[in-house]
């Protein structure tokens, strides 16, 4: 009787610690996925009052390719290292020496003439119904982090697309406004050619709407855009933090010279 007694006691023993192995294990689990949730979603940290990005090598290749292209056009070419974060704020310097001395539409072209052709399939396979809307929304969101920073996806009335639709993609600070300070690049160069390449080259028409004051924007896919004499962000004025401002003027002579 004790013997079997001793035997139940030691497979008890043995069956908590065994117990105890496993909740050690799937705690060290958790851990680690929880570690890298973080460092997936740490993307962004505040070093002396300014964000800085924490770019993947792909988002270094994608910012790389466009410096490139920028500086073919511009025939010249930022110092700056291509290997981390400073890469980006190359890139910067090279589309401000890009827009320098042209109008709004000669920006406008230059940052076109980098954009790639798109084959007619495209049209087809996203077409401008509310589930091709959504479709650009959620490719923006995960393909383009990289040049405008995090975002998320919201709903917003399309009366194109027959009402509610889930393709407002809301830009928590841009990337590109944060880092050039200017008015005049972040329409001529990144609102006025994305809206013409989705709207007239891939079919989906898209309207961003930048704000200036918290550097936030809002793309719509499936609105289309007012042409850009229409358009109120023609006439905001410079950013105080502006290189090249012109903070008494009533709007940046940049976005305004078209």
């Amino acid at each position: 009787m004790e013997g079997r007694l001793g035997t139940s006691r030691g497979w008890t023993r043995t069956k908590r610690g065994a117990r105890g192995k496993w909740n050690d294990r799937k705690g060290a689990v958790e851990g680690n996925k929880g570690a890298r949730s973080a460092k997936r979603t740490a993307q962004v940290e505040t070093r002396e009052g300014k964000r800085v990005h924490k770019d993947s090598w792909m988002d270094l290749a994608f910012i790389a390719g466009c410096r490139l292209t920028f500086g073919k056009w511009a025939r010249w070419q930022s110092s700056r290292r291509w290997t981390d974060e400073d890469s980006y704020v190359g890139m910067v310097e090279v589309a401000r020496e890009l827009s320098r001395g042209k109008t709004a539409e000669q920006q406008k072209q230059s940052v076109l003439l980098g954009f790639p052709k798109i084959p007619p399939l495209f049209r087809k396979l996203f077409p401008l119904t509310r589930w091709g809307a959504e479709v650009n929304a959620k490719i923006t969101v995960s393909m383009f982090e990289w040049l405008v920073g995090p975002s998320t996806i919201e709903e917003e009335e399309v009366p194109a697309l027959g009402g509610t639709v889930r393709s407002t993609v809301v830009v928590e600070k841009c990337r590109f406004l944060e880092e050039s300070s200017c008015t005049g690049m972040c329409v001529n160069m990144c609102k006025a050619p994305m809206q013409t390449f989705f709207t007239e080259e891939l079919g989906m028409p898209l309207t961003m709407k930048p704000n200036f004051e918290d550097m936030s924007c809002r793309m719509i896919f499936g609105q289309l855009p007012p042409p850009l004499e229409e358009d109120e962000a023609m006439t905001s004025p410079c950013l105080k933090s502006c290189p090249t401002a012109a903070a008494t003027l009533a709007k940046c002579p940049s976005a305004g010279k078209l």
